[in-house]
C-alpha cells in the first residue's frame, strides 16, 4: 500500500514521525549513537550505578571508598533508598554517614537486606548497620 501524504491541512498523514536530524539523513534513519550518548567513556557508566544527589537536609563527610574500617553505626535512620536497573545494585543513605552501597555477595542477604533497609526508610524506625572496609552495608537491625 502507497503511503499517504497529505499536507497539514488536510489531515494525519501514514509517514512516521522524523526529529529535524533523522529529517536530514533520511525518513526513519536512526541517530547516530555517539549523538545521543551526551557523555563519554566508562565515567558515565560509573557515575550511573551510584547515587549522585545527597537526600534532601543531610550534611554528609563520606569516607572515600575502600577507606572505611568494619564499625557499627547505632541508632541510625535510613533516610533516603536509590537502585537502578543494575543487577544487586542498592543503595541506601544512613544518616551522618551518605550512601552507603548494600552488600551484594548472594542475591539473597541482598534482597533481604534491601526490603530492610527500605521498610526502616518508610517508618523512620532506628537501626544498627554494620558496614566493613569496603564501605558497603553488610548487616542491618531495625528497630
Amino acid at each position: 500500500m502507497a503511503k499517504q501524504n497529505k499536507s497539514k491541512n488536510d489531515g494525519p498523514t501514514m509517514d512516521a514521525p522524523m526529529s529535524e536530524s533523522s529529517s536530514q539523513q533520511g525518513a526513519g534513519a536512526p541517530e547516530d549513537l555517539a549523538d545521543v550518548m551526551s557523555v563519554s567513556g566508562t565515567n558515565a557508566v560509573k557515575s550511573s550505578l551510584a547515587p549522585s544527589l545527597t537526600p534532601p537536609g543531610e550534611e554528609v563527610l563520606e569516607a572515600d571508598e575502600g577507606a572505611g574500617a568494619s564499625a557499627w553505626h547505632n541508632g541510625k535512620k535510613i533516610t533516603a533508598m536509590w537502585c537502578n536497573s543494575s543487577a544487586r545494585n542498592s543503595y541506601a543513605a544512613v544518616e551522618g554517614l551518605g550512601w552507603r552501597r548494600i552488600n551484594n555477595a548472594n542475591d539473597g542477604s541482598w534482597i533481604s537486606m534491601t526490603m530492610l533497609c527500605s521498610h526502616a526508610e518508610q517508618t523512620n524506625s532506628n537501626c544498627n548497620i554494620r558496614t566493613e572496609s569496603d564501605n558497603k552495608i553488610h548487616e542491618v537491625y531495625v528497630w
